[in-house]
């Protein structure tokens, strides 16, 4: 009998682990953590064109000291580049600000309240010294700055460096999900049609792509210390100073900000392709789906794992328990990306 119970703890285990692979997660960043991105400094080194974007979700009251989202600094700790929260002398509250050092100190202020407990989406591009500011897909400021990027940056997100002897400061407080960099400046309609849609990691011209749908939302996951960087895997995150025990919110959680669907080519709201049940065991059912040529399933890797025959119908049977893309393009060139976990 304890032979049994063991296989089906064994089991268990193996299940959970399955399942968390498919969960859409935010990182929820609580007292001193952070993470370190200074592996991505490489591809961002002297760019004259790119664009930032992530979601953020946090109460203002815990955020009042220019707590951090995404730092550049310098490699002796000098600010380069935030993306913040208002602080004192910014005049403004519970709103995001972008600081810039071209030579001095230069801030970008935005004006719409954010720490309000829901999801908003920052996105900041870059043009040959044209800065721009996006609140959730609306623009929030404008100005005409210098930035240039080192090789020896040190990048980090939740918070940022200072100077010696306490090289660390300004943590943020809150969720944070969908951490994006791409080496061109993307237009406000490009940003706010395409800010929902979770990304598969090979896309064009992106840089550093971190989706945080790693470990078991809320669960035991200190066996984790990368954040998995799908744009550049060789090039992930480190975790700092996260607790991931469980009993902690300093941790990887379900996200509020999540979407199911993964980089649609057409953003329309009418006769979207839909896939059910999702979670599924045997089979997948196609909805609004007319003349498809092809069905291409990938793993989490991009790798094709399965082709079958077109059909409203798809048997994943043969598929092991884990998280999977289908590809589906129809006649019309109408062509949908998602994401499904298969039990």
């Amino acid at each position: 009998m304890k032979k049994i119970l063991v296989g089906i703890f064994i089991l268990t285990i193996c299940f959970q682990n399955a399942v968390s692979q498919n969960n859409n997660n935010s990182l929820h960043f609580a007292t001193d953590d952070y993470v370190a991105l200074n592996k991505i400094a490489q591809d961002v080194n002297n760019l004259s064109e790119f664009t930032i974007e992530f979601w953020v979700k946090f109460n203002a009251q815990l955020n009042t000291d220019y707590n951090t989202f995404y730092a550049v600094n310098t490699s002796d700790y000098g600010n380069r580049f935030l993306i913040r929260c208002a602080g004192p002398i910014d005049n403004v509250s519970d709103a995001v600000v972008v600081y810039i050092n071209d030579g001095s100190n230069q801030y970008m202020v935005g004006t719409t309240p954010i720490g309000d407990n829901k999801c908003h989406h920052i996105a900041f591009t870059y043009n040959n010294g044209i800065c721009l500011l996006y609140l959730d897909g609306e623009l929030e400021a404008s100005a005409n700055y210098i930035i240039g990027f080192q090789n020896m940056d040190l990048h980090s997100l939740g918070q940022e460096y200072d100077m010696a002897p306490i090289p660390t400061s300004a943590f943020y407080h809150g969720e944070l999900d969908d951490f994006r960099i791409w080496n061109i400046a993307k237009s406000q309609a490009d940003i706010d049609n395409h800010k929902d849609i979770e990304l598969v990691g090979n896309e064009t011209g992106l840089l550093a792509y971190f989706n945080f749908n790693q470990g078991t939302p809320s669960g035991y996951n200190t066996t984790i210390s990368n954040l998995n960087n799908l744009a550049q895997p060789s090039n992930n995150g480190l975790l700092v100073d996260f607790d991931l025990n469980g009993s902690s919110t300093s941790n990887f959680i379900t996200s509020a900000c999540a979407n199911t669907m993964v980089n649609t080519a057409e953003h329309d709201l009418f006769n979207q392709i839909d896939i059910y049940p999702n979670p599924t065991s045997n089979f997948l059912n196609l909805t609004n789906a007319e003349n498809i040529l092809s069905i291409t399933i990938r793993n989490h890797l991009g790798q094709i794992v399965l082709k079958p025959e077109p059909d409203l119908l798809i048997d994943i049977s043969t598929l092991s328990a884990s998280s999977y893309f289908i590809d589906i393009l129809t006649s019309n060139n109408r062509r949908q990306i998602f994401k499904f976990l298969k039990l």
